[in-house]
């Protein structure tokens, strides 16, 4: 979702055009609620998936996996103006996963190696005409941006920039990437979407989060999951949910059970609240929980869905 500078809020939605067809081919749409109703942007939608939405003035960007949105040819990105969609520039050659506008420029992040005309790896600027990389950018996916200070943060599934390592989450700092030692706290697990990667962070303050990662203590098989991980500008702090944790020399997982699939993949402050969703163990052991709350001294549980 995106706000723009009117108070108008997008969010998209993704229909496949014909379940019973192989090829099932998507059809994404973008909403604004204004004046309390409804309504869509433009017409057509987009012929794929749109991953993110953010905007710069009244101006609205989107990208993902499209190759048209509007009946207007763009390569996974492209802009809104309140009246038609265009491209910027020659596009993406790859899928955008998230996006952050800051100070006027656009921050691209997802798996591309061509931003127009310039060679990027995985994440790239936008400064209202042309792309640019962001030094030796990250060697894999790229799929959450955010501003923490005066730097840049990338979180995904990446491990190096360039010869330097950059593992799981890295700080631009305008000139080169810094690894910001996520390593040293917990070892990523795979996620829901059978990836090893930070796909979600918030700031509030001086402390910058990070979803959930589950952490491997040393000489033994006691796992540990934190949903998520908070950041004060010197160190990693595991902020701990109560009963996420399991014995692997035990039954049922020494026996080959496929491991917990705890993770979070989104979060959002609220009223000073940080919310996160995902899938978490309930605190009355009672199934799982998919929507929780941290109130700065512990997280409870808001809501239990079907699966």
């Amino acid at each position: 979702m995106a706000l723009d500078e009117n108070g108008g809020l997008y969010a998209t939605s993704c229909l496949i055009v014909n379940p019973a067809d192989i090829r099932k081919e998507k059809v994404s749409n973008i909403f604004i609620w204004h004046d309390g109703r409804w309504s869509q942007v433009g017409t057509g939608g987009a012929n794929g998936d749109i991953r993110a939405l953010a905007c710069i003035g009244s101006d609205l960007y989107a990208t993902g996996d499209f190759t048209r949105i509007g009946g207007f040819s763009a390569r996974r990105i492209a802009r809104w103006d309140g009246k038609v969609w265009s491209p910027l520039g020659k596009g993406l050659n790859g899928p955008g996963w998230t996006m952050l506008a800051s100070n006027g420029k656009l921050f691209v992040g997802g798996h591309f190696t061509k931003a127009g005309d310039s060679s990027v790896s995985n994440i790239a600027c936008w400064n209202k005409a042309t792309w640019a990389a962001l030094g030796l950018g990250l060697n894999h996916t790229v799929k959450t941006i955010k501003v923490y200070g005066n730097a840049i943060i990338a979180g995904g599934q990446f491990y190096m920039s360039g010869i330097v390592r950059a593992e799981k989450i890295a700080k631009w700092d305008g000139s080169s990437w810094a690894d910001m030692g996520v390593r040293a706290v917990s070892l990523a697990v795979k996620s829901i979407d059978e990836t090893a990667s930070i796909s979600a962070m918030e700031t509030s303050g001086s402390v910058l989060f990070a979803n959930g990662l589950l952490q491997a203590r040393a000489n033994s098989p006691e796992r540990r999951f934190y949903p998520v991980l908070a950041w004060n500008g010197l160190e990693w702090k595991p902020l701990d949910f109560p009963g996420a944790r399991y014995d692997l020399s035990n039954s049922p997982y020494s026996a080959g059970q496929e491991l917990p699939r705890w993770s979070v993949h989104v979060m959002t402050l609220c009223q000073g609240v940080l919310l996160a969703g995902g899938r978490f163990p309930a605190q009355d052991s009672q199934g799982d929980y998919h929507l929780a709350q941290w109130d700065g001294t512990r997280w409870s549980s808001i809501a239990r869905f079907s699966d």
